[in-house]
């Protein structure tokens, strides 16, 4: 918040009585009498009306003609000091009114001006000492204590600030202004329903006193009452339609209310107020980026920068939104530039070294870029040591808000990456929670699991991969516990509570987290999804029970030597599936997991959507960064030979990565003579039964390659779809894969490219070969089902490993 610039009340002529000084108190040296004659004095008379009425160079010139007559005049050095403090002047304001001082040294309006040249001059010290001698002169006088709370304010001395306006305003209760510098006072403190009771006084005393209309206005945002604070921000604008705080905070007020396009339209006012408002761009440019806007966005923080180059958190924000686009290099170049302004920004550093795009434009991309990551791991690491001596919290903080989630989708082995990963993980983690370790187990009948991830809500993917096991895990040998560690409210969490025999859920912090699942002395904790939460990511580098598992919500190794055991499918891995792990393979049967099917009876496609014609639909449900650019001739080649059909995508969270998909395939369709468009559309974001309902209105679902569909295979299969996989080296590439060998349907797995769009290119052509393929999924999909054999087989691995 902002708020309209303070000015410390002066004792100088004005329209208000107490603003001009006394001539009475006029000195001469070692206390002699005033001369007798009166020119000095009308000269003085002269230079006051002349003070009142603004000519402050005509006000000096009266003083100067006095002190030719009485040189040792103590009230005309004083207010020829006055004149030069108003003007700018304070190195001679300083000298006049310290000689004024020295002559008249009990005259506390002397005292009170000498401390505002003080203040003007930057020593805040002797500022307040010479407010606190008037003070003590004239304890009767509202304006020098509300001055002397002022300097005191000033040198962060809040409560002797807060003892000074409380005098003022019992010396002056009828002072809006008072009551006003008592209200900032108690809202930096923090009391904010107090900051806005003494605002309203001052308001009670002038209604439309705009720095009272204002503060108490910022009191009620900071008390969350935002429907109060914008009516006061739009009394200010109305009495003073160019006053640039109050349209800033409107803006700030309507977009915490969620009226993004309100708070952007007030923000725009307020930088046509003050154009070379940098905060003003930076807000709004947040605000465009929150709307989707990156290109806005980008101009605005551009604006910004342009006014405050070197504002490292703009260039960090910059940084940022390029990524969101995709354009990887500029928002390197923005990330390098807030590290070169702010090297210990750890954050920064982190998102210079390793940030991976979403969606890539090329193969060749996908290679420099981990070419550059694998260098970036080098040099974070480096320093590594030497950094976490000095601070390890902010490395815990920033490994707790990022994750490498990113780096599988590239398609490679990732083992060596996550190891030097992993290792750096594990170096952080050991030296923030030295002391923390896995208890030995007291005596129990049952045996103590834990589940820990982010994403055990009811609606998540991990919820409904992985919850089967804790539901059916045999409760008469294991006791089952579920560590929620994401964001979503109770509930949504319902379901996993319901699964396990103790929901934990609601830290405030990594290392409320880490006390807790240590404490429960656990025999063994399973992550289902490491990668996926930077938190989860960072507490299973940490040895919080005897045996440590994770599972293939995110189907890569994570490198850590924490994690005993990988937990797979013996359908999904491959024959030496074991190489891709640093952790031990267990195979377990069938697909690992016991899934309950998904319910259709809600199910309805999006709204808009023709299903009268009869041209032949491929559904592509894949994320679209699963979807690599080497394949992207895969749909053009179909429509080749196919003839007429069309296929479905659902766009990613990033509207810009979408596009740059978009862009990739137009060029993919122009090499073959098509346009997209003709053939290619992106849906936005569907809810579960809209999605399911796309499922049911598509003739065949294509499998992304080299990471397949899980849980979408699943619903896709429980709709009935036939579903065209290629199987992949590894075991993020055969998810679907094994799930048609399960339901023995091999004729929908392809062996290469080519067999893959051969596939396709029948199931399209041919009515009744789709139609049998449908038929097979539909009375074979029971197979994927409720399968209690994984589950029976986990409990036996898990007594092996306790025993």
């Amino acid at each position: 918040d902002q708020s309209p610039d303070d000015q410390a009340r002066a004792v100088v002529p004005g329209e208000a009585p107490r603003y001009i000084g006394s001539l009475n108190s006029r000195r001469t040296v070692a206390g002699a009498m005033p001369p007798s004659d009166t020119t000095s004095s009308q000269l003085l008379q002269q230079g006051l009306e002349k003070h009142r009425a603004g000519d402050l160079d005509g006000a000096a010139a009266s003083y100067r003609a006095a002190l030719d007559i009485d040189a040792d005049n103590s009230e005309a050095l004083h207010l020829l000091g006055l004149t030069a403090h108003q003007q700018g002047r304070q190195s001679d304001a300083l000298q006049l009114i310290g000689r004024a001082a020295a002559l008249d040294p009990e005259s506390a309006k002397i005292q009170n001006n000498l401390g505002l040249v003080h203040k003007a001059l930057g020593d805040g010290a002797a500022a307040r000492r010479h407010h606190q001698t008037a003070r003590t002169l004239d304890p009767q006088d509202a304006d020098f204590a509300l001055n002397l709370g002022i300097a005191e304010e000033a040198l962060g001395n809040a409560e002797a600030a807060r003892e000074a306006f409380e005098a003022a305003r019992q010396l002056a209760p009828d002072d809006p202004e008072a009551w006003h510098r008592s209200a900032e006072i108690e809202h930096r403190l923090g009391h904010f329903a107090a900051a806005v009771g003494f605002y309203q006084q001052a308001l009670d005393l002038q209604p439309q006193y705009v720095p009272a209309l204002f503060g108490q206005g910022n009191s009620f945002m900071a008390l969350d009452r935002v429907d109060e604070a914008a009516q006061r921000f739009e009394t200010i604008v109305a009495l003073v339609p160019r006053f640039h705080p109050a349209w800033i905070n409107l803006g700030v007020a309507a977009h915490q209310v969620g009226d993004s396009e309100t708070a952007a339209a007030h923000l725009r006012t307020a930088l046509e107020i003050k154009p070379d408002d940098a905060g003003t761009y930076f807000r709004l440019g947040g605000i465009l980026q929150e709307q989707g806007a990156l290109d806005g966005a980008i101009e605005c923080y551009r604006q910004g920068l342009a006014h405050d180059a070197e504002n490292a958190r703009a260039w960090f924000v910059l940084g940022d939104i390029h990524n969101q686009l995709g354009d990887i290099e500029k928002a390197l170049a923005a990330y390098r530039r807030a590290v070169a302004l702010r090297p210990d920004d750890l954050s920064a550093r982190w998102r210079a070294l390793l940030s991976l795009p979403i969606v890539y434009r090329t193969p060749a991309e996908i290679e420099t870029t981990r070419d550059r990551y694998r260098q970036g791991l080098r040099e974070w690491t480096a320093g590594l040591d030497a950094g976490l001596a000095s601070n390890s919290a902010a490395f815990v903080e920033v490994l707790g808000s990022y994750t490498n989630f990113y780096l599988p989708y590239q398609g490679f082995e990732d083992t060596e990456l996550q190891e030097m990963y992993g290792g750096m993980l594990q170096r952080v983690a050991g030296t923030a929670f030295p002391n923390v370790m896995a208890r030995s187990p007291r005596g129990r009948d049952r045996r103590r699991i834990g589940f820990v991830s982010a994403n055990l809500h009811d609606s998540h993917t991990i919820r409904k991969l992985f919850a089967g096991w804790m539901q059916h895990l045999d409760r008469t040998t294991f006791e089952v516990h579920a560590f929620y560690l994401g964001d979503k409210g109770e509930d949504d969490i319902r379901e996993v509570g319901a699964a396990s025999d103790r929901l934990h859920f609601g830290w405030s912090g990594t290392k409320s987290a880490v006390e807790r699942i240590a404490g429960m002395e656990l025999d063994a904790l399973i992550y289902p999804d490491i990668g996926m939460s930077p938190r989860v990511q960072l507490l299973s580098a940490l040895r919080l029970a005897p045996v440590q598992c994770v599972s293939w919500g995110h189907p890569v190794t994570t490198g850590l030597d924490t994690i005993d055991f990988f937990l797979s499918s013996d359908l999904m891995e491959p024959a030496h599936g074991e190489r891709h792990y640093r952790e031990k393979l267990v195979r377990l049967p069938n697909l690992s997991i016991h899934y309950t099917e998904t319910p259709l009876s809600k199910a309805a496609p999006p709204g808009g959507l023709d299903l009268q014609d009869e041209i032949p639909t491929f559904l592509c449900t894949q994320s679209l960064y699963k979807l690599l650019p080497q394949f992207d001739d895969v749909y053009p080649r179909i429509v080749k030979a196919a003839g007429p059909c069309r296929f479905w995508f659902i766009r990613t969270a990033s509207l810009h990565a979408t596009r740059l998909f978009e862009e990739r395939l137009k060029r993919a369709f122009a090499a073959y003579g098509l346009r997209s468009e003709d053939y290619c559309r992106i849906f936005p974001h569907l809810n579960q039964n809209e999605f399911l309902g796309l499922n049911l209105a598509a003739d065949v679902v294509l499998d992304s390659f080299l990471w397949s569909g899980g849980n979408t295979s699943l619903e896709a299969f429980a709709c009935g779809k036939p579903v065209v996989t290629l199987p992949g080296p590894m075991m993020r590439g055969r998810h679907t894969s094994a799930m048609l060998e399960r339901m023995e349907i091999p004729d929908l797995i392809a062996q290469d490219i080519d067999g893959y769009i051969s596939i396709a290119i029948a199931l399209i052509r041919d009515d009744g070969a789709r139609r049998e393929a449908s038929t097979q999924v539909s009375t074979r999909k029971s197979r994927l089902f409720d399968d209690r054999a994984p589950v029976d087989a986990l409990g036996a691995f898990l007594m092996s490993q306790m025993n």
